[in-house]
């Protein structure tokens, strides 16, 4: 069955605790009153086990920034747990960068940062927190809670992971996050030989630019397992002046093992490839995702280049759009793509699909349904499957929200040969075009749709 994104936020007790019966709380207070005058200097006197709290405020100034957290088990939260009132901000600039933490000597799941809204910081790599494990370490803490908001770099506008640093955020938000230089890596997330776990988060209006921009809200290369389920992209882009080095809105991939479960791709925007997601090279698990609204000139929903191997379950492609080729999804080079149970449906252009000319790519589908796309739908390397593996032409019959089905649906289990929920969301009306009962609506638009299985 699979875990609705509701039941995330049951975990965060078991994830963040309660200290222990003998650790030492500080209280840090933005005007200085506090045990200490600044985090940092909290941060130098903490032992393994402590507890920092600060108190609502805007924190401000030389050690309440480039906070290095010296490998100390220590947890560094809000008092009030509220993000927005608990402010670090850097007030970095390009002539002054800061940012709010460094995370360098091996911190374990027991350093834990948890509902703080980190702002405006400006750095060459990680504009909001750095890290980096030492040899033949890791570093994984837990950060809990969030927001990071109007920070910059060239490589993570919030976050950078270099080399075996596999932290677990939860529930966190990124958002106006931006990396800009010549070359520019993930507008919020950079994450290189690293396998971060990334539950319950969302990234919003992110951006790459510059004459190579790459993943608008997240870059990820190198050996790794990174995993993101439940998580929300909007809104986010990747452009460049040279349009063709630009790819991946949402995210971009390389080189690298992801898996992504139950995610919402909606209006990202690459200028040339991956509106929703690039990936070249490496290979991605998708399951239960949905691409809506994204756009790119190739590729508007997903774009598999290179010798890309790409396997999606049961993810719903709607609404996307290429101006060239590919709006839900398309393919170049040697990439081999393989969509079961997955709907690609109303491309406002570019067709279903696409696979590049004078490429040796692949896409095979099975129990599918492909319909309504503006540019053809059955068509190119595809048109030979439309009546194969249990395939469809057939109207998915949505209800008024555009991706839950109707019972109606040939997309339900009961009406089509392979038994299966076809797309990443189940049945929620009656009839083709009904409301979705208020009950399905309780969590927010992007998010709280995402259905049990």
């Amino acid at each position: 069955m699979r875990v609705p994104i509701g039941r995330l936020a049951l975990t965060i007790l078991a994830a963040t605790g309660a200290a222990s019966a003998d650790a030492t709380v500080h209280i840090v207070a933005p005007d200085g009153s506090g045990d200490f005058a600044t985090i940092d200097a909290a941060v130098a006197a903490a032992e393994d086990g402590d507890r920092i709290e600060l108190l609502d405020g805007t924190y401000l100034g030389d050690g309440n920034r480039d906070i290095d957290l010296r490998g100390k088990s220590i947890t560094i939260r809000s008092q009030s747990g509220d993000p927005a009132a608990c402010v670090i901000d850097c007030q970095g600039e390009e002539a002054e960068p800061h940012r709010a933490f460094v995370c360098v000597a091996g911190e374990d799941d027991q350093t834990r940062i948890e509902q703080i809204g980190i702002l405006r910081g400006w750095a060459e790599e990680g504009g909001a927190i750095y890290m980096c494990a030492p040899l033949r370490q890791r570093t994984a803490p837990r950060i809990t809670g969030c927001v990071f908001a109007a920070n910059r770099a060239q490589a993570g506008g919030a976050l950078y992971l270099q080399y075996g640093c596999d932290p677990e955020l939860q529930d966190c938000a990124f958002r106006d996050n931006v990396a800009s230089g010549p070359d520019s890596y993930g507008g919020a997330l950079y994450a290189n030989y690293s396998s971060p776990q990334i539950r319950g988060c969302t990234f919003a209006a992110n951006r790459a630019e510059g004459a190579l921009a790459r993943g608008g809200a997240g870059y990820l290369q190198g050996e790794g397992r990174p995993l993101f389920e439940g998580c929300a992209f909007s809104d986010n882009a990747s452009s460049d002046a040279l349009l063709e080095g630009a790819a991946g809105g949402g995210l971009y991939i390389r080189e690298i093992e992801a898996e992504l479960h139950d995610c919402f791709f909606a209006g990202n925007v690459s200028s040339f490839q991956g509106g929703g997601l690039c990936i070249e090279e490496g290979r991605l698990t998708l399951a239960g995702c949905t691409f809506s609204a994204n756009s790119a000139v190739r590729g508007g929903g997903l774009s598999g280049c290179g010798g890309a191997e790409i396997e999606a379950a049961a993810c719903s492609f709607v609404g996307n759009g290429a101006c060239e080729a590919g709006g839900a999804v398309a393919c170049g080079c040697s990439a081999q793509l393989a969509l079961s149970a997955c709907i690609l449906a109303g491309s406002t252009a570019g067709g279903a699909v696409s696979c590049a000319a004078q490429s040796s790519c692949t896409i095979t589908l099975r129990c599918s349904d492909v319909w309504d796309n503006a540019g053809g739908n059955w068509t190119g390397c595809i048109a030979d499957q439309w009546d194969q593996y249990g395939n469809l032409l057939a109207d998915p019959c949505f209800c008024a929200d555009g991706l839950h089905i109707a019972y109606a649906s040939p997309c339900f289990p009961d009406s089509n040969s392979c038994g299966v929920y076809i797309g990443a969301w189940e049945h929620g009306c009656w009839g083709c075009g009904d409301v979705v009962p208020a009950r399905e609506l309780s969590w927010g638009r992007l998010r709280a749709l995402f259905r049990p299985r």
